[in-house]
């Protein structure tokens, strides 16, 4: 048996509830006709969902965090295996067309006794999918237990957490997404947005360096932020994600690929190796540019629009009112 970890957009978990009640597991990324995995000619990120539907197969399991409630974790079966069931259909909210068949099978509080210390720590891995077979054994404990013994351990913390969550949640609706970030983009511009993007870089990659890099030598190596990973081993190189932040709208032309291609002079240094390199467009939307998506893929080289920004700005917020773990 496989078993998994998947994360859900935590402004919508009402949405894959009630999604996931009618058999239907939805992913992000899924906003294009263009994005459907079974054809796919529109990439700008519905490529990260390939793995999830190549490997997920019938009856294998899912650790999902944030559902059905915030301060639960799903436990979710594939019915069918997902690169036959899978179905691409976008949602009344826009977005979420990839589907893959799914039941909600069991859920549990992370503090719960019968809950391994190993399975609280994966569940916090931010990413949007991964493997977690080794904790196999940990979660079939899980999987013959009944759902009371799971969720009896902290109702009144678990409910006093949700009820905070709703309350801030319901706050940040409130002002509306769109207002904060036109607000801050009315704000900063330039160089300004590079020294709060060293500070939201530095939440998103704790025990990392992230340094502001432009000035008089971005002509060299075409970045402005870098973000230094410790390497695997200790004295080993670093891994480098060099970041060029560009103010444009609209369209925006392959260009902008050339300077942030000078980041491979990075790899002089023999105590890094550039790992990625990222372009983030502070103003211009994906939706518009799928051709620089590609061109940027093909030059190896990631894309960041304002659709991003927004969600990487809005996880900063929250992680620092201590509404995500991201």
């Amino acid at each position: 048996m496989g078993y998994w970890g998947y994360r859900i957009n935590t402004d919508e978990i009402d949405f894959f509830r009630a999604e996931l009640g009618e058999g239907r597991l939805r992913q992000g990324w899924g906003w294009d006709e263009g994005q459907n995995l079974r054809d796919m000619k529109v990439d700008a990120g519905a490529g990260r969902n390939r793995r999830m539907y190549n490997e997920v197969k019938k009856g294998h399991i899912l650790l999902v965090p944030r559902l059905p409630t915030w301060s639960e974790v799903a436990i979710v079966r594939a019915t069918e295996d997902w690169d036959k069931g899978y179905r691409f259909e976008i949602s009344a909210k826009g977005d979420y067309g990839h589907i893959f068949p799914a039941e909600l099978v069991g859920r549990f509080s992370r503090g719960n006794q019968h809950v391994s210390g190993d399975l609280v720590s994966t569940l916090r891995n931010p990413s949007r999918f991964w493997n977690i077979d080794r904790l196999g054994d940990d979660v079939d404990i899980l999987l013959r237990k009944e759902e009371g013994e799971l969720t009896s351990v902290a109702s009144d913390i678990d409910r006093f957490e949700n009820e905070i969550a709703k309350t801030l949640r319901e706050a940040f609706d409130a002002i509306g997404d769109d207002k904060v970030y036109d607000a801050l983009n009315h704000a900063f511009q330039g160089t300004q947005w590079e020294n709060v993007l060293v500070e939201v870089f530095k939440a998103r990659f704790p025990g990392c360096e992230v340094t502001r890099e432009g000035g008089t030598k971005e002509a060299q190596h075409g970045t402005d932020i870098l973000i230094r990973v410790p390497g695997v081993v200790p004295d080993a190189p670093e891994y480098g994600i060099a970041v060029q932040v560009k103010d444009h709208e609209g369209i925006v032309g392959s260009d902008v690929l050339s300077q942030i291609a000078k980041a491979e002079q990075w790899n002089e240094d023999p105590h890094l190796t550039v790992v990625d390199k990222v372009v983030l467009v502070t103003k211009a939307n994906k939706k518009d540019n799928a051709k620089l998506v590609e061109d940027g893929r093909k030059a190896g080289v990631s894309i960041v629009f304002d659709d991003d920004l927004r969600a990487l700005l809005k996880a900063y917020l929250m992680r620092r009112v201590g509404l995500s773990e991201q």
